[in-house]
């Protein structure tokens, strides 16, 4: 397992998505994202703090398991990471991820028997390479129909990232503050209601 760290920053609105977008110009990359997030019936997964999700793209399908390390401070997440590539498009067969070790191991450990997909979210990716991180300006949408904006950028050194984050916010009007949950958990409280 790897760790992953991650500064996270919510924008205000569609308007602060677009204004920031505009300013940073023709994005690098374009990610049309689906994220089928995975867990037992029961709920071990969650329980454990652990998210499992196959996120497929345009190009790939990834296996990614995650563990939260500690709580996010200022946008600021740090986590345990480990991704498995998937060799052909993925389709929603639970058997395949079985016979993944990672999959394995985890349904040992935690005396898990089957995963269910618990739900789905698409996410929109535009990259934008900068000279000392990756700027990710994301839309997503989630099950209930509602719509977040958020910047993300993986880095070791989140205050001067952050800097420049809010150098680009303030020169392109975008309103936006520390983000202090994660997809998954916002994902979580929407399928709740």
């Amino acid at each position: 397992m790897s760790q992953e760290h991650e500064l996270k920053f919510a924008l205000e609105d569609e308007t602060d998505y677009e204004r920031l977008s505009a300013s940073l110009g023709a994005p690098h990359e374009r990610l049309e994202q689906r994220n089928f997030y995975l867990d037992s019936p029961g709920g071990r997964l969650r329980g454990a703090r652990v998210m499992l999700r196959v996120r497929v793209t345009q190009t790939s399908s990834v296996l990614a398991l995650k563990r939260q390390l500690a709580r996010p401070e200022d946008g600021y997440f740090r986590m345990y990471e480990e991704e498995v590539e998937l060799h052909h498009p993925w389709r929603g067969d639970l058997e395949v991820l079985a016979q993944i070790p990672l999959v394995t191991q985890l349904a040992h450990d935690l005396g898990i028997e089957c995963l269910v997909v618990v739900g789905e979210m698409q996410n929109l990716r535009l990259c934008y390479p900068r000279e000392s991180f990756l700027l990710e300006l994301d839309r997503t949408l989630f099950p209930d129909g509602s719509v977040d904006f958020e910047i993300e950028a993986e880095t070791d050194e989140p205050a001067v990232v952050a800097d420049e984050i809010a150098m680009l916010c303030a020169s392109a009007g975008a309103r936006f503050r520390p983000q202090t949950l994660s997809k998954f958990q916002r994902f979580l409280q929407r399928l709740k209601g």
